[in-house]
């Protein structure tokens, strides 16, 4: 792996030794560290170790997933579904499948008994 300021990297630093840039430079790469990422990976890490991009993207997925477990509504998530087992949920537009899925980004917080936020309706707002 290589910094942008052209030295070469060991998959192992979080920081460039010389110009101190963040290894990962996406957005969530701040909120968790190597470690956390490759324990989250588990088997998996040979496979991703020295690709930074998909090490962002794994990265990202894991504060995705931190938001849920909150109750809070990531980013994308701006399409309504209707989920058999949680109900009318908001997911990202890519999974609303016309309007009725089986399973969702939110099943899991279900199974935790973790908060689930749904969308509020024009119906709801004049209640």
């Amino acid at each position: 792996m290589k910094c942008k300021c052209g030295a070469y990297l060991n998959q192992l630093w979080t920081n460039c030794q010389i110009c101190g840039a963040s290894v990962i430079s996406k957005k969530n790469y701040d909120n968790f560290n190597i470690e956390q990422i490759q324990t989250f990976l588990g088997e998996d890490w040979e496979l991703y170790k020295d690709n930074a991009e998909a090490l962002a993207g794994w990265a990202d997925l894991l504060s995705e997933r931190q938001q849920m477990e909150c109750g809070e509504i990531p980013k994308d998530f701006t399409a309504i579904t209707h989920c058999a087992s949680c109900g009318d949920v908001l997911v990202p537009p890519a999974l609303v499948n016309k309007g009725l899925v089986y399973g969702c980004p939110w099943c899991l917080n279900k199974s935790k008994q973790l908060p689930i936020p749904h969308p509020i309706t024009n119906n709801q707002q004049l209640e």
